[in-house]
């Protein structure tokens, strides 16, 4: 969908665009404006930058309302800015994206159809004790949705919509959880009573996948959020979509996928490999995720035993190094022993802490600040805004996102550290 913008954007692009995207927004939904619309997406994406393609999708909504009277090539654009800005958006524009548009569109695409996985992220945002209610919010906007699914259904003349497979599948199988064994019966039935073709039948198949997931409840192994580590029988185990794998297993698997390197490095779009410092100076890093961040966690606990000196060294090696999952682990786990407040006592980091403030309009009474009280919450914020977003090169979406997880963890300490991030915003 975006591979025209991949051709045809430059590096002028990306600076013209680097400061607010959501300025550059065309303001018609004319087939002239199209490129330049895929362009700001594709931004959005590069960046990871959920708050930007939020911004960009709430403008275009205030002037088209009615996406169903759009192009086909524009519908698909504006689906793909909602899957961009899933971190971003209330809860009831996600269920406007599950009711009015055809979101299994990105099911016909392997490299956009974790919805699963994004529907957590989103879902991680509540109390856990509010999660079933926005699944149950999810669940009965999916039964609203008449966008087309596929080109045949089980009963001749009826359309594939999204509303009438899920009217028949509550039919056959019931509104509660199905086992795997009762969901492939009905896909056979499908296939048979449809004769859908292999795509569709893929299509279908993650359907009902997400569907089941969002049935099922937060409170249960398989439908809760985040990833859980147990200790049995002296060993540690990962409790992931409700199974339990192994630790070690999945650190070997990760450990031949992403082996280490002296300095990493990331390919930018252009296809040219180079060290991060060398490219516009714009997020570009992706964001690891959950399990590979919590992974990352245990290997610095196992080598560290806790040790909180000996974490800051890890940690300060992974920022040298850019080794963004590692950076990560060590935070998390500065976290979970309620030591990263302190860091700031570390010189290395309270130097970096200090230049960053050099540029600031009152650098002598910020430095006297942080000299009086490195713990204060401001400048723990500062330092976790400068590691992430200028030494990681991370979204700033995607480092605010973060930084909440870490201040949840930190509030144990203190509640004054539930401040460092206030209304989507570092407080620094």
């Amino acid at each position: 969908m975006l591979d025209l913008a991949r051709e045809n954007l430059s590096p002028e692009d990306y600076i013209d665009f680097s400061e607010d995207i959501s300025k550059h927004a065309p303001s018609g939904l004319s087939q002239e404006n199209l490129l330049s619309w895929q362009k700001l997406v594709l931004i959005c994406e590069e960046k990871r930058d959920s708050f930007a393609a939020w911004k960009i999708l709430s403008l275009a909504k205030k002037n088209f309302s009615d996406f169903s009277s759009i192009s086909k090539e524009f519908e698909e654009l504006f689906l793909f800015l909602f899957y961009l800005s899933f971190t971003a958006m209330p809860l009831g524009e996600l269920c406007y994206f599950f009711e009015k548009l055809n979101f299994t569109i990105l099911f016909r695409d392997d490299f956009y159809s974790d919805l699963i996985d994004k529907t957590k992220g989103f879902l991680i945002n509540f109390e856990l004790g509010e999660r079933n209610g926005a699944r149950e919010k999810i669940f009965d906007a999916m039964h609203k949705n008449n966008s087309i699914m596929t080109s045949k259904f089980t009963t001749p003349g009826t359309l594939g919509s999204i509303a009438n497979w899920l009217k028949i599948y509550d039919s056959k199988i019931g509104i509660y959880v199905a086992e795997s064994m009762r969901r492939e019966e009905f896909l056979n039935f499908a296939s048979r009573s449809a004769i859908l073709s292999q795509e569709d039948l893929g299509v279908l198949r993650k359907f009902i996948s997400f569907y089941e997931f969002i049935k099922t409840s937060s409170y249960d192994p398989h439908g809760f959020e985040e990833d859980v580590v147990i200790e049995q029988d002296g060993e540690d185990y990962l409790l992931l979509d409700g199974e339990l794998k192994k630790l070690s297993d999945l650190l070997f698997e990760r450990n031949k996928k992403f082996p280490n390197k002296p300095k990493e490095q990331e390919e930018d779009i252009f296809g040219q490999e180079e060290d991060l410092e060398k490219i516009v100076s714009f997020p570009l890093a992706k964001f690891p995720t959950q399990k590979e961040i919590l992974l990352s966690s245990r290997d610095v606990l196992k080598k560290t035993k806790a040790n909180a000196e000996l974490v800051f060294d890890e940690l300060f090696s992974a920022i040298e190094k850019r080794n963004h999952i590692l950076c990560l682990g060590s935070l998390v786990l500065l976290s979970q022993i309620r030591k990263l407040d302190d860091a700031l006592y570390d010189k290395r980091f309270y130097d970096m802490v200090a230049l960053d403030i050099s540029k600031t309009n009152m650098p002598e009474q910020n430095l006297e600040g942080l000299r009086a009280n490195p713990t204060a919450p401001k400048y723990i914020a500062r330092f976790l805004k400068t590691v992430l977003e200028e030494k990681m090169g991370f979204s700033s979406q995607d480092s605010i996102s973060f930084g909440i997880k870490l201040s949840q963890m930190l509030s144990i300490e203190g509640e004054k550290y539930q401040s460092i991030i206030k209304d989507g915003k570092w407080v620094v």
